[in-house]
This record gives structure tokens, sequence and C-alpha cells, in this order.
């Protein structure tokens, strides 16, 4: 009976784990960006998570001489259970709009992408970069 019970223990702790502790980072993909990028650029970002579901996505302008970023777009995605946010897929469409001061010459376009895994503060976010002008 004592060993049952230590089973079922190991058992409940095991799918806890597979499914709090996953060792898969979020993946991202960028669609619609060449080399040049400019106001109006149709860009499209999808950020996929399987596991505990999506804690962040943003998208980042780095200039090339350093400075601040400029963040171009940004989404959260609040826990909602003790399994995570339930996002398992979030589309972000970021553009360089009139109001954005946006520095010319090269750059670096950067996607971050984190998770609600327990394991995602022992490792860095998911990041897609492409250098731009």
């Amino acid at each position: 009976m004592r060993a049952a019970l230590w089973g079922i223990g190991a058992l409940i702790l095991a799918v806890i784990a597979a499914t709090c502790a996953e060792p898969l980072a979020p993946r991202a993909t960028l669609e619609g960006v060449g080399d040049t990028l400019g106001r109006g650029t149709p860009m499209r970002v999808t950020a996929t998570d399987r596991g505990s579901g999506l804690a962040q996505v943003e998208v980042r302008l780095v200039p090339a001489g350093g400075g601040e970023p400029l963040v171009l777009a940004r989404q959260d995605f609040p826990r909602r259970g003790p399994f995570g946010s339930g996002v398992h897929e979030a589309t972000l469409t970021p553009s360089l709009g009139a109001g954005i001061p946006v520095p010319e010459g090269k750059a670096r376009l950067e996607v971050h992408a984190t998770d609600h895994s327990w394991l995602s503060a022992l490792r860095p976010s998911s990041r897609l970069s492409r250098d731009v002008i």
C-alpha cells in the first residue's frame, strides 16, 4: 500500500515537473522584413510555446552605435493558473509610425519571447535578431 502511494506521488510530481519546468524555450519567427526597414514596412512576428504558455513577447530596434532600444511592440500574457498563461501562440504586427523617433543607419531588430516555465529564470529569453538599415 505504501509503495503504491509513493508511486502515485512520484507520478504526480513528474507530471507537474514536466508541465511547469519545461526545458523547451519559446520560438519566434519574423516575416516581411528585408535588409532595410522604414515607415510602413509591414512586419509580422509570431511567437509560439508548447508548454506553459507565453509570458511576454517584445519587438525592439537597437541602434548599431549603442543607445536606448526602441520598443516597437510588446504584449504580456499573465499567468492564469498553476500551469501558465494558456496562450501558446501570439502574433504581433509592429510598425514604425509617424510619431516614433527612429534613428537612421544600421540597427538590429530583436524579438524576445519568454514563457511561464519554472526554468525560464535559468535560461535567457528566446531571441531572434536581424540586422537592418
